[in-house]
């Protein structure tokens, strides 16, 4: 397996979306590419391909983002949010081509 693409080798930063100062509450890994889901302690949740800082917004605001699983195939994203809400994100199959 190939190493990471780190921005900073002594700190383990990763390159992968825009740096801003909103925390990350929660990332999953997508189950067969190098992609990862973030969700934001304000309620935004992106996804972005390891590696570049290109990024595709899925959520804007909202409840904090407390848990994101991909499925098995990777063509869904499950959230939840802190209030008890819950959404499932289908994503076109040209997205992943």
């Amino acid at each position: 397996m190939a190493a990471p693409p780190l921005h900073d080798a002594a700190s383990g930063a990763l390159v992968t979306g825009r740096s801003g100062l909103v925390p990350v509450e929660t990332v999953a890994a997508h189950p067969q590419r190098k992609i990862i889901a973030a969700g934001y302690t304000n309620g935004r949740i992106t996804v972005c391909q390891i590696g570049s800082p290109d990024e595709l917004v899925v959520k804007l605001a909202g409840s904090m983002i407390t848990a994101l699983a991909w499925s098995d195939d990777g063509r869904h994203l499950a959230a939840g949010m802190v209030d008890g809400t819950a959404a499932i994100i289908t994503f076109p199959a040209l997205l992943f081509k």
